[in-house]
C-alpha cells in the first residue's frame, strides 16, 4: 500500500525549480518540458515525504494530503504492516511510548523495527568493505 501524500497542482506549478533545489534525493523532483512549459513532477517512488518543496513553493502548488485516516482504517481492516521507530519515540512521548509499542502490537503489526538498525547495518558494510579493500 503506497499513499502519495505530496501532490503537485500543475496549473499553479509554474516550473521555478525551487522544489528541485530544496529536495535531498537526486530525480525525486522532476523539472518536465511538455513544448511549451515547464513542470516539475514527483517520482513517488524516489520521494520521502520530507515536506522540503511544500516549505518553498511559493505558487502553492505543492499539496499535503493527510493519509492519517486511510492508513487506520487499512491497519483496522487487517491490512499488513510494519512499524519503523525512531529513538526519539521514548524521549518525545516519555509517559506513554511503551502504550503506543503496544498499541502497534495488540493490532497485528508484522514487526516492529529501529530505525537506528540500518545505520548499524551500514557501519558494519562500510568497516567490512575497508577490511576487503583498504581505506581507499
Amino acid at each position: 500500500m503506497r499513499l502519495d501524500t505530496i501532490r503537485i497542482d500543475e496549473e499553479k506549478c509554474v516550473g521555478c525549480n525551487q522544489c528541485i533545489s530544496v529536495c535531498p534525493l537526486e530525480g525525486a523532483n522532476i523539472a518536465v518540458y511538455d513544448g511549451k512549459t515547464t513542470k516539475v513532477k514527483i517520482d513517488q517512488t524516489k520521494c520521502i515525504h520530507c515536506g522540503n518543496c511544500l516549505q518553498v513553493c511559493s505558487h502553492h502548488a505543492r499539496e499535503y494530503r493527510d493519509d492519517s485516516d486511510e492508513i487506520l482504517n487499512y491497519i483496522r481492516g487487517g491490512g499488513a504492516y510494519c512499524v519503523a521507530v525512531a529513538p526519539s519515540l521514548r524521549t518525545n512521548f516519555k509517559d506513554n511510548w511503551d502504550r503506543i509499542i503496544s498499541t502497534f502490537r495488540e493490532n497485528g503489526d508484522k514487526g516492529i523495527f529501529d530505525v537506528s538498525l540500518g545505520a548499524d547495518i551500514c557501519t558494519w558494510a562500510h568497516v567490512r568493505y575497508i577490511q576487503k579493500h583498504g581505506t581507499r
